[in-house]
């Protein structure tokens, strides 16, 4: 599918899931920590830029915190819900800063115009620093679609402030490449579905192919693509996909490069709440949890 039937598509995504809430369920399990959602704004650039901070309560050591970015047409509260995030404060203690697109759509090109959505995200971050016990060596960006991308480029010219990168249905756009020189290496998780029609997994238009986007950020990493490991992900039979990790440990830089590629998925996180037909955006995994994955992937390495 071309690119620039995206903004259309995800339109359909945000009314699809919103729909879907009315079947959203909740998944029973014990958990560690009670977590108040706290919203914020801040004006940037002349705009009222809302954000929402999950915290977890009562805790005083320094945490780590993900900045959660949303698909185009979505906003931080949805992506919140949407994935799970806050299982992130309440079973391991973490922030989850979730911030709004102006109209719903990061700008996430490396090109002239356009928000400076770089500037505002690491803004926000400075302040949410300031005021809640967030250990800055433990900031993880991580976003899906043009969240995905947005957090490819906030890595990109960021990585002073973020030890970890997690990157759902997006990739890097060439756009990207000539600015793309991360100061510092951030341990990195790809995930994609091959099915993917909005982000093709495979020659996509203007942006790197997913093995090519994992090949680039193991180069950042200083990976010996060699020791590469594969290993596949069990299958309950939930669903028409199965999954499979790349990940390459033997890195210089410590920061290891992980690639989750699943097969016959389509452009979903998987596992997250919504449950819309297949027609829409493709399969969704229901064998494992992106949310969880990227907690256990990214969560021990700091900057």
């Amino acid at each position: 599918m071309p690119e620039i039937a995206i903004p259309k598509l995800m339109k359909t995504l945000t009314t699809c899931i919103a729909l879907a809430g009315l079947f959203l369920f909740t998944v029973p399990g014990a958990h560690a920590y009670g977590v108040e959602t706290q919203s914020h704004s801040k004006t940037w650039e002349g705009v009222d830029r809302p954000y929402d901070v999950v915290a977890p309560v009562g805790t005083t050591e320094p945490a780590p915190a993900f900045l959660l970015l949303h698909y185009a047409g979505g906003n931080g509260a949805g992506m919140i819900a949407n994935v799970e995030a806050t299982r992130w404060a309440t079973d391991h203690g973490a922030f989850v800063i979730a911030p709004n697109a102006v109209g719903g759509r990061w700008a996430d090109e490396a090109r002239v115009g356009g928000s400076d959505d770089v500037g505002f995200i690491a803004s926000i971050l400075e302040d949410a620093i300031a005021t809640y016990p967030i250990d800055s060596s433990r900031i993880y960006v991580v976003g899906m679609s043009n969240g995905g991308f947005m957090a490819t480029r906030f890595a990109c010219e960021r990585s002073d402030l973020v030890a970890g990168l997690g990157v759902v249905a997006a990739t890097t756009r060439n756009s990207q490449l000539a600015l793309c020189h991360p100061e510092f290496p951030v341990a990195t998780v790809l995930i994609h579905g091959t099915w993917d029609l909005v982000v093709p997994y495979s020659n996509p238009v203007g942006m790197l192919s997913q093995p090519d986007n994992f090949r680039l950020w193991a180069g950042f990493n200083g990976c010996d693509l060699s020791s590469t490991v594969n290993y596949a992900l069990p299958d309950g039979g939930a669903d028409i996909t199965t999954s499979a990790v790349q990940r390459v440990d033997e890195c210089s830089s410590g920061m290891p490069v992980a690639l989750y590629t699943v097969t016959r998925g389509g452009h979903t996180w998987p596992d997250w709440k919504p449950r819309l037909p297949s027609v829409y955006l493709g399969a969704t995994s229901r064998d494992w949890s992106a949310t969880d994955e990227l907690w256990a992937a990214l969560s021990a390495y700091r900057r």
